[in-house]
């Protein structure tokens, strides 16, 4: 789920792991379906926070793949 973010703004997901990069999705908090990590956050000789996690996001019968930093997320248990 996402964290660290506003209500009323949106984490951004990325094409590739850099802040520069294109925006392929906007996560709301609270509202964003599933997130699924798709691999190891990068590069792992940076602090948790400052890595990049490539993940799959799942809403409804749309999947977007991109990269967020790993601050902006946290693991959940499934409903």
């Amino acid at each position: 789920y996402v964290v660290n973010v506003e209500s009323w703004d949106a984490l951004n997901v990325r094409a590739r792991a850099d802040a520069s990069s294109r925006i392929v999705d906007r996560l709301k908090p609270g509202s964003h379906g599933i997130i699924s990590l798709r691999g190891e956050c990068v590069p792992k000789s940076r602090p948790w926070a400052s890595r990049w996690c490539p993940i799959d996001h799942y809403d409804g019968d749309r999947r977007t793949r991109g990269w967020v930093k790993a601050r902006f997320v946290r693991d959940s248990d499934c409903p």
